[in-house]
């Protein structure tokens, strides 16, 4: 994902990572379980949701902060 001068990705880790578009490392926020799917913006916020995990979807400020996490019931 590219917005407001940065690039957001995940890398099969367990981290989501923000570049500026000059390849400057902005910030990086360690998450529960791999991520190996696109970043998605929707109104302003962040989604990435992990693989194999109990966590479905996380959503996170443009920042990097993490705003909520959503559990499904088993």
């Amino acid at each position: 994902l590219v917005q407001n001068g940065n690039i957001y990705f995940t890398a099969g880790t367990d981290q989501v990572f923000a570049y500026s578009t000059e390849g400057v490392s902005v910030w990086q926020q360690t998450l529960k379980g791999k991520l190996h799917g696109a970043v998605v913006e929707a109104n302003g916020h962040l989604l990435v949701s992990p693989y194999n995990d109990e966590n479905a979807l996380f959503v996170l400020t443009d920042s990097g902060a993490q705003q909520w996490a959503f559990i499904p019931e088993k």
